[in-house]
């Protein structure tokens, strides 16, 4: 069975009192009062003029794009893993690895514009920003490794 509309309300959303009211003796913080109808289930009204609303979940497309980067990254590796082992070509190990670096690097930038504008997000909603700036630092550096690694791979294939 499904309620009414005059029943269902949102929380702390009292239009006018019940005819018959019970006082819930738990002790908690909230004080809930039961709604008894004939021929109906006990409803669970908030006393307290409290509204929940719940802050939209933030999304972002370079979230999608950072996937796209790291599949296509390591797609590219384990591709030319299976070539230079099946050619004993150390040119296409390195441009591999190189190759997946590079996706990599693009995908901790994105990340970084993500978590940037999450923080910004929860700046405006009121949200806690730890998480969002641990990210950011957090890819930053993965970002500088990956950087000097790219220039290690490029003077070890110049030397090839």
């Amino acid at each position: 069975m499904q309620p009414d509309e005059k029943e269902s309300q949102f929380w702390g959303q009292v239009d006018e009192q019940p005819p018959s009211m019970q006082i819930n003796p738990s002790p908690s913080p909230v004080q809930i009062q039961q709604q008894v109808h004939p021929g109906s289930m006990v409803q669970p009204i908030q006393q307290q003029g409290i509204v929940y609303i719940q802050v939209p979940k933030f999304k972002h497309q370079t979230r999608t794009v950072s996937y796209i980067l790291i599949g296509s990254g390591l797609l590219t590796y384990l591709l030319s893993l299976g070539v230079g082992i099946s050619t004993e070509s150390d040119l296409a190990l390195a441009l591999g690895g190189g190759t997946c670096c590079l996706a990599f690097n693009a995908a901790f930038v994105c990340e970084i514009i993500f978590y940037s504008k999450m923080l910004d997000h929860n700046k405006t909603h009121g949200q806690g920003n730890g998480w969002a700036i641990t990210n950011i630092v957090f890819g930053s550096i993965l970002l500088l490794v990956g950087l000097i690694y790219i220039l290690g791979m490029g003077i070890a294939i110049a030397e090839l």
